[in-house]
């Protein structure tokens, strides 16, 4: 099942929402059949209520579209330069450290770790944006790309150094001492240049896609309160910017405290509901009471209840 990677819930795609009129799409996606509005091909996540075709055409971009269309062709730039370094000048010095493998240990190896920072950039962008919510440290790739270009460089002089002074009379261990450190330098000049450019990659998700669930903690509390709403009557949170809400005709809520925990993004939610409900009397006749409850509630960043505990409650007969 497909993921919205703005609440992390799983959803199918006959359950997405209209943008209109809220209401599942079914089979349809071009036309609601509800409202008989045009989707323009946006559908909405039933749990958080955000777009989720955004994220499939995200998720269904390749590699190569990522090399091609957005500059990633820029990591790559590295490895590039290590094949015309081995046409133009390796192959003239036959008396050195340097044996073609090496290029070809660097090129695989660069490679192997673009395509994970390509993989990580959801994480990254992520990652961004809980460091500006709760207590997680910030990714700065600015930080990583100057740690590399040092290192890249550093490990650069020391390799032509190593060559000049050894490179006729290396043996097999200095050899094989050579080609990791040509393979590191290549690694550290491609993870520059590919955080560069995941950097902008980055600020175009922070511009197209929707934020994460727990940024806003209105939109985290309404989807908690869907959730907990459900599972205490199954009925559903309205507006959250009330204090008392009526989820249905069986029960009211109100929300009596809200705070953020700081260790990991989620919320503690202090609710207070009034079921209505039908009971015997002293007669054996059916009356009407509200039964009021005070619920504990914990949740994590996505939204996920994690504890939902009862507290006191009492019962007073419906007027």
């Amino acid at each position: 099942m497909p993921i919205c990677h703005t609440c992390q819930g799983e959803y199918m795609r006959a359950e997405s929402l209209c943008p209109h009129c809220q209401h599942p799409l079914g089979r349809g996606t071009t036309v609601c059949q509800h409202c008989k509005q045009p989707t323009d091909e946006h559908r909405l996540c039933p749990r958080c209520k955000r777009d989720v075709s955004a994220w499939e055409k995200e998720l269904a971009s390749t590699l190569g579209h990522f090399i091609l269309r957005r500059w990633g062709v820029v990591g790559l730039l590295p490895s590039l330069g290590a094949i015309i370094l081995w046409l133009t000048y390796w192959q003239k010095h036959q008396l050195s450290l340097h044996r073609p493998a090496d290029t070809l240990l660097g090129i695989i190896l660069s490679f192997f770790i673009f395509t994970m920072l390509y993989e990580d950039r959801l994480l990254m962008w992520e990652r961004s944006w809980a460091a500006e919510v709760y207590n997680v440290a910030p990714t700065r790739p600015s930080r990583t790309i100057g740690v590399a270009i040092v290192g890249g460089l550093f490990l650069s002089f020391v390799l032509i150094y190593v060559n000049r002074h050894w490179g006729e009379t290396g043996g097999f261990e200095l050899k094989l001492l050579f080609a990791l450190g040509y393979a590191a330098a290549l690694i550290c000049f491609t993870v520059a240049c590919t955080m560069g450019v995941l950097m902008a990659e980055i600020g175009r998700l922070n511009q197209s896609m929707p934020q994460p669930l727990f940024v806003q903690i209105e939109h985290l509390l309404q989807v908690v309160l869907d959730t907990i709403l459900e599972k205490i009557e199954g009925g559903h949170g309205e507006d959250i910017l009330q204090r008392t809400h009526t989820a249905d005709a069986n029960l009211r809520y109100e929300i009596l405290e809200v705070n953020r925990i700081p260790e990991d993004g989620g919320i503690r939610l202090l609710l207070l509901t009034y079921k209505h409900i039908q009971r015997p009397d002293e007669d054996a006749q059916m009356r009407a009471y509200w039964v009021k409850e005070v619920w504990n509630i914990d949740a994590d960043r996505w939204g996920r209840v994690r504890s939902l505990k009862p507290g006191k409650s009492e019962a007073a007969e419906s007027r």
